[in-house]
């Protein structure tokens, strides 16, 4: 009834400004600047011209428009000052009208008959399009220009991320930001109920705008995540009137997918409306070794075959954006959606034990799937003071309805069904998030930052587990093997934040404190103790500008990485015949403590940067190997440590030649990890590169080639070590009808040499595995957006500079 009752509270907490506009303080009016454009030769009206507004101060978007039918257009909602206005079409010159006023006096401003000149251009001697880097770098992260990332257009945001500084991607899909598959995801700013994998597995690429790398986030930020935090911008649309985007994409085994985006936005708000729908499979081999030895008798099971994995995913997400008042902006939010993974697998088998005479060869068939559906609803208000400081306040409701089912059988030559496995689990989660931010800014450069989250769940899983009985030749349920588990977690964090740029000094100190209530229940099982805990995460950040162009930037965060939900679940959960899996009830959370130190060398057109970062980790948290029984091993979840993470990362973007940009980027750093497991001490380290190029080349206006390359190193870990590989991909886009029309082709893996080795050895056992994916695979995407400009505009035969980036 408590919780209830905050719940409801903080509602109508957050929605009290929206709802009583009598609370509210009253801003200055806003004005209208207006006019109609011309070409300077014949006079002909020009439609879906591009209209822009800046501030004089510091040249930062205020709103903007298009020209109608009539070369017409109008700019509404303008908060007082002085301005300077862009006018811009394609084929003609850019016309700026400096010295606009807005102000209580004057509220209209009507600059009547504006006329362009027609670009004269020399032929094949100006360069049209510009390119915006692939990385960027900033003061307290990377941003990667996704439009930029030909080579994975057709793709999701995993497939971005295998070209970003700090990441790094298996050949399953699964993403490490600095070695380490804890982080946290965010879109749009805003946190999201699904797994971070899984988030970002579904997010096609051609909705992405930027994807944003925070690998030390302030105070601010939740502190969940070993390594920080990847926030996925999408795209929207800032001019005012319709526009939209579509992309629809094919390949071959079965891969192929489309998404839309519409907007409209005018003086009083914005909406926008998107959908996505894709399906793409993965086919590849297998072979593994495992070996065991138990009771002083040693079986090795050797496999190969074919697995194939598939992946659906569907989603509608919608924002509707009002303008209140000068002051005041409300938010209102959606998104649904449906994912589902299926994987296959036939492989041979052979069990051989020795001393004995076993020496068997069967056949194994496996299938598994797993989905959900997702809903989700958010409500943000902001209201900015008149001495400019800013309240935001946010709620955020999450429904995510999930199921889980694998089968695996083993059958002789005569398809004789030797043992067979069946799982199954199923469960809602609900999950609701609150948070209120305020900032308050001073003289001499300086900010204070204070603010409250909260963050409840609750979810529910039923497991269950049959095996195969010969006689009745099917799956019989097995209860003492099944269980419910209600999982309830609360976090309540509060943190604050000041910060000063003084001169050619900047800084930033910034504390948090949380508090964590748990409790796991398991029916018919051993439960975990209840947790009612505070922590502490301190924050700090520097940075000092040597020269007008070169900075060094350093800065500090302590994190936690908190056990996922089925960590903790105390029972045995047998995947098949030759393994089972059990949680662990008590294990820990881990605790990191995360240094940076970087300095950017701008010189000409190029960029070096260089960064060195030292993270250590407490409590490590690592999956485990054991022998069961014989033939059967035993995977875990332990506290077996700490480690130590030190490392130097740079990156090159090297522009000396005029149609071909480079950008290198490389990551190297030693990993060592030492603790106690199983009653035995260890200490282990490895020196751990990695190295990725991307090339792009530039033929004219509207041809790009992107070839690119990354190599990993072998890796070291509390039990195992995984092999080295490289991945080649390539990538060739073509704009058409004035860049409202793309094609893009990427062919990826085109040598076959993604191949992922994995080599873990421990008392009484040994394991190997091989896999390799089906290669190289190739998609086409077919991207149109409209609204930018009409295509018969380009009849001219003329060229000249395009206002907006890609879509």
């Amino acid at each position: 009834m408590k919780r209830r009752f905050l719940q409801i509270w903080m509602i109508l907490f957050f929605l009290t400004p929206v709802l009583i506009p009598g609370q509210r303080p009253q801003g200055n009016p806003r004005g209208i600047i207006s006019g109609q454009v011309f070409d300077s030769i014949n006079s002909s009206k020009l439609e879906y011209a591009n209209i822009v507004l800046f501030k004089t101060s510091d040249s930062s978007f205020v709103s903007g428009a298009t020209t109608n039918a009539n070369g017409k257009f109008i700019i509404n909602e303008i908060p007082p000052g002085q301005f300077f206005l862009d006018i811009k079409f394609i084929g003609y010159k850019v016309n700026r009208i400096a010295d606009l006023r807005i102000g209580r006096r004057q509220l209209r401003v009507e600059l009547g008959k504006i006329y362009l000149e027609r670009t004269v251009i020399a032929a094949q001697t100006v360069e049209v399009i510009a390119d915006r880097p692939l990385v960027e770098y900033k003061i307290d992260k990377k941003v990667v220009n996704v439009s930029e990332n030909y080579a994975h257009i057709a793709g999701t945001a995993v497939d971005v991320l295998e070209n970003v500084p700090s990441l790094s991607v298996d050949l399953e899909g699964n993403v490490s930001l600095r070695g380490s598959s804890s982080f946290t995801v965010l879109i749009d700013n805003r946190p999201t109920a699904l797994d971070a994998n899984d988030v970002l597995q579904q997010i096609p690429a051609s909705t992405i705008d930027n994807i944003e790398i925070i690998t030390n986030p302030s105070a601010r930020y939740d502190p969940e995540g070993i390594s920080g935090i990847i926030n996925v911008i999408t795209k929207k649309r800032r001019l005012e009137g319709v526009s939209g985007m579509t992309n629809t994409n094919g390949g071959l085994d079965d891969k192929y997918g489309a998404d839309f985006l519409l907007n409209f936005r005018n003086g009083f708000g914005n909406i926008s409306l998107g959908g996505n729908y894709s399906q793409r499979t993965r086919p590849g081999q297998t072979e593994s070794e495992n070996r065991t030895i138990f009771n002083d008798t040693t079986s090795t099971i050797n496999s190969t075959g074919s697995t194939d994995s598939q992946r659906r995913r569907m989603g509608l997400n919608g924002e509707i954006q009002l303008f209140l008042s000068q002051q005041d902006n409300l938010n209102l939010g959606f998104r649904i959606g449906d994912f589902r993974m299926e994987r296959t697998s036939e492989l041979d088998f052979r069990e051989v034990w020795s001393p004995g005479t076993i020496n068997n060869n069967y056949l194994s068939y496996s299938d598994s799937e797993r989905g959900g559906e997702m809903q989700m609803v958010a409500v943000d208000y902001q209201h900015i003071y008149a001495s400019k400081a800013e309240l935001s306040m946010r709620m955020m409701y999450f429904h995510r309805a999930g199921d889980e089912e694998s089968s695996n059988r083993l059958m002789t030559a005569d398809q004789t069904v030797k043992s067979g496995q069946l799982t199954t689990e199923k469960g809602p989660s609900d999950r609701l998030r609150g948070a209120i931010h305020y900032q308050q800014p001073f003289a001499r450069g300086s900010k204070f930052e204070a603010g409250y989250q909260g963050h409840e769940r609750h979810s529910t899983d039923i497991t269950g587990f049959s095996q195969y009985d010969s006689v009745t030749a099917d799956f019989i349920y097995l209860p003492e093997f099944s269980h419910n588990i209600d999982y309830r977690r609360a976090i309540h964090s509060i943190y604050s934040l000041f910060s000063q740029d003084k001169n050619r000094l900047g800084y930033q100190i910034g504390i948090r404190s949380e508090f964590t209530d748990r409790t796991v229940t398991v029916s018919g099982g051993d439960s975990s103790t209840p947790i009612k805990r505070w922590d502490y995460f301190p924050t700090l950040h520097g940075s000092w500008k040597m020269t007008d162009k070169i900075q060094i930037m350093s800065s500090y965060s302590r994190r936690i990485n908190r056990p996922r939900g089925y960590y903790l679940e105390p029972f045995l959960t047998w995947t098949d015949a030759y393994n089972v899996r059990k949680g662990n009830s008590n294990l820990k959370p881990e605790y990191i403590n995360s240094y940076e130190l970087g300095i950017q060398l701008p010189f000409s057109n190029n960029l070096i940067s260089v960064e060195g970062y030292l993270r250590e980790r407490q409590n490590l948290i690592e999956r485990t190997r054991q022998i069961y029984a014989a033939n059967v091993t035993l995977h875990s979840v332990e506290n077996v440590g700490q480690s130590q993470s030190t490392g130097l990362e740079l990156m090159f973007n090297i522009k000396e030649i005029k149609w071909w940009d480079i950008n290198l980027i490389g990551n190297i750093y030693v990993y060592q990890v030492e603790g106690e497991f199983a009653g035995n001490s260890y200490n282990h380290s490895s020196d751990n590169w990695s190295l990725r190029l991307n090339n792009i080349f530039r033929f004219g206006d509207a041809t790009r080639i992107q070839l690119t390359g990354r190599y990993n190193s072998p890796s070291a870990s509390s039990q195992g070590t995984r092999a080295g590989y490289y991945v080649t991909n390539l990538g060739i886009r073509r704009n058409l009808l004035g860049r409202n029309l793309s094609l893009t082709l990427q062919i990826n893996d085109i040598f076959s040499s993604a191949i992922r080795e994995y080599t873990a050895e421990g008392d009484n056992f040994y394991a190997y595995s091989r896999n390799t994916r089906d290669a190289p695979t190739a998609m086409l995407t077919i991207s149109y957006n409209f609204n930018n400009f009409k295509q018969q505009r380009r009849n001219r035969g003329e060229e000249g500079e395009d206002f907006e980036e890609d879509f």
